[in-house]
Formats: structure tokens, C-alpha cells, sequence
């Protein structure tokens, strides 16, 4: 599940990447081109090769009556979800990694760079690589590790990590303190990014799996959307230093909240 969650924001970090580099040395309507072949690629892939998860019924009545079992459920699960504190909890973390990544590493870093250091796009391309590339190489190690220690213990020390590397954006003077803190805005979304799927996975049953991963992975993608728009906000009242400053303070809050009050699984609690 941590691989699942870490190539997600691989290609999270990865589109804004290699859509700059084909319209800087290409043309805008080329990144356009591109990613339709890339999603027209990935579709025909799915259709051919992903095998399907769920049963086939074995007639039209069978279908129907699943389906109303179904439908009859699908409230239970979803007010059980939402009343269980640390599913709650674990899907603020990854709204809030999404909002702010999204935010600062898409939007306000790129300005920052531009305008105090005068990087040029393709230095900034290569300090977000450098973030990408830690957020990957994190990803197979988070996992692992989370595998004998649990998850807690990789999801606040990431979020810290992200903060801290919000927070060093803010002092950078040059190029290398920029790629310093991509390289913990990176290492820390590689622990906390991926590691968050797989706390969501620990605590969900068959039944309520599917609804489950939905539910989360639509909070996600909120706060992918409502980032930029809050940060863009918050610059343009202070700019770009108090944006990230409140990035910070966010992602540090909810870490301490998520340390306190989450409950780890009880497989890893055992093992303590």
C-alpha cells in the first residue's frame, strides 16, 4: 500500500516536472499532446492487462440483489468511517500533505526561485527532481521499515520533515539551501505520503474497504485542489514567506495531533 500511495505522488511531483521541460523546449500545446498520449497509453493498458479484483456474478439477478445489499450498506460504512477518530485523522494528514504540496511545491517554490534567486526553469527543474527523486528513493524504505516499527513512528517524524523543509524555503539565499530543504520536503512526504495508505489499509475491513480507500483518497485530492488556491491567497495578503510560515505551523499542528491521538494498529502494538 505504501508503494501504491508513494507512486501516486511520484506522479504528483512528476506531471508539473515534465510538463515544464515540454513546453519550455517544446511548446504549451505539446504538453497537451503529450499527456493525452500518455492517459490514451495508460487506458489501453488498464483495459488489457489489469486483471479485475471483484467476482463476476453468475446472472442478472444475482447482479441485482449484490448490488441492493449494496446500496443498503453504503451509508453504515460511511457514517462508521466518519465516526472512527483515527480514520478522521489519518485523512486530515493526507489532505494536508496534498494542500500544502501542492500548493508550495507547485506554486511557491517555483516563484521564490524565480524571483529572489533567479534560477532559470531548468534549475528549478532540477531542484524539483531532487525533491521527486527523494520522495521515491523514501517510498521502498518508508515501506519496509513501517512494515517492523508501524506507521506512526514514519508519519509524524515525515510531517515534521515537511515543515521543516517548508520553513528553510523561507531562509534560502541560494541554490543549495533550496535543494536542502527539497531534499527533506522529499524524504518527509516520502515517509508520510506513502505510509498514510497503508494506516488507512491497516484499519479498514472487506466490507468496508472500498468505501474506505474512496472516501480517503477524495479528501486527498480536495486538498490537492484547495492548495494552490489557499496559498496563492495567503501570498498575495503577506506573500510568499508568511504563506509557507502557515504552511508550517499547519502541517506541525496536525502532526502533533495525529502523535497524540491515533491509535497504531494493534498487529504493531504487540509487537511493542
Amino acid at each position: 500500500m505504501s508503494i501504491f500511495q508513494g507512486c501516486l505522488w511520484a506522479g504528483v511531483g512528476l506531471g508539473p516536472l515534465l510538463g515544464g521541460f515540454i513546453g519550455q523546449y517544446i511548446g504549451l500545446r505539446a504538453v497537451f499532446y503529450a499527456y493525452a498520449i500518455i492517459a490514451l497509453l495508460s487506458a489501453l493498458w488498464t483495459f488489457i492487462r489489469l486483471p479485475e479484483t471483484k467476482s463476476s456474478c453468475t446472472s442478472v439477478h444475482s447482479a441485482l440483489k449484490e448490488q441492493s445489499e449494496h446500496n443498503s450498506s453504503l451509508l453504515k460504512h460511511v457514517k462508521n468511517l466518519l465516526l472512527n477518530f483515527n480514520f478522521v485523522l489519518i485523512c486530515i494528514v493526507s489532505l494536508s500533505l496534498f494542500m500544502l504540496n501542492s500548493g508550495c511545491r507547485n506554486q511557491i517554490l517555483p516563484l521564490i526561485a524565480n524571483e529572489r534567486l533567479g534560477l532559470s526553469a531548468s534549475d528549478i527543474g532540477i531542484a524539483l527532481s531532487v525533491l521527486m527523486g527523494t520522495n521515491v528513493l523514501f517510498i521502498f524504505i518508508s515501506g519496509k521499515i513501517s512494515d517492523m516499527i508501524g506507521r506512526k513512528p514514519l508519519i509524524t517524524p515525515g510531517l515534521i520533515l515537511v515543515a521543516a523543509g517548508t520553513l528553510l524555503i523561507t531562509f534560502s539565499q541560494s541554490y543549495w539551501l533550496l535543494i536542502l530543504s527539497c531534499v527533506l520536503m522529499g524524504s518527509g512526504i516520502g515517509f508520510a505520503g506513502s505510509i498514510s495508505g497503508a494506516y488507512v489499509a491497516d484499519m479498514l475491513t472487506n466490507e468496508n474497504q472500498s468505501m474506505g480507500l474512496s472516501i480517503f483518497r477524495a479528501l486527498s485530492d480536495v486538498g490537492l485542489m484547495i492548495g494552490p488556491i489557499l496559498l496563492g491567497w495567503l501570498s498575495d495578503i503577506e506573500g510568499y514567506e508568511f504563506s509557507l510560515y502557515i504552511s508550517a505551523v499547519i502541517l506541525v499542528t496536525v502532526a502533533l495531533v495525529f502523535q497524540i491521538f491515533a491509535r497504531e494498529h494493534p498487529t504493531f502494538t504487540r509487537k511493542a
